[in-house]
């Protein structure tokens, strides 16, 4: 009799209790991008990762750091102790990336600093290289944005270390 009360509440609570297909799950986990246009990643690690890292080692409740300097990209993650309050945590990594922002090239852009969230996550990041002039490559970035905007399930598709156009109008007088 006991058994059959059992599996008669082990069904009651598989049906009652609630399931997410994506659970928001609190990480205590901050990533820090830089863009430096056009640099090989062993200049992204010289000029960027490295003075990155040595600026954060200074941060309490850390677990671990790692990076990856790719071309034009580094980025820093930082683990802090599972304890860790989140929004403290990534505050002071913030203040941390503003005192070493003055070290990084001028070429290169702020760094953005991110908290860990798995459900805004990507589920692929591609790299697109090639042989073509930068108009003619960015025009190509555009184009492969748009077509995978067109898949039903994206939530979103971000172009990065690419440059901004500009344009130079000299006036002469006459």
């Amino acid at each position: 009799m006991a058994l059959v009360g059992l599996i008669i509440f082990g069904i009651f609570l598989a049906v009652v209790i609630r399931k997410e297909s994506a659970p928001e799950v609190q990480v205590p986990i901050g990533i820090v991008t830089t863009i430096l246009p056009g640099a090989s990643a062993e200049e992204m690690e010289k000029l960027v990762t490295n003075k990155v890292e040595v600026q954060l080692a200074s941060l309490s409740d850390v677990k671990k750091i790692t990076s990856t300097s790719q071309e034009g990209v580094s980025s820093v993650v930082v683990e802090f102790i599972a304890s860790a309050p989140i929004e403290e945590s990534i505050d002071k990594l913030k203040d941390e990336v503003d005192k070493v922002k003055g070290e990084l090239p001028t070429e290169a852009e702020d760094p953005s600093v991110a908290e860990l969230n798995f459900v805004d996550q990507p589920v692929l990041i591609a790299t697109v290289s090639a042989d073509l002039p930068f108009a003619r490559f960015a025009r190509l970035g555009e184009e492969v944005k748009e077509e995978l905007q067109t898949i039903q399930g994206v939530s979103r598709v971000e172009i990065q270390g690419t440059r901004n156009p500009e344009i130079q109008v000299i006036v002469r007088k006459e």
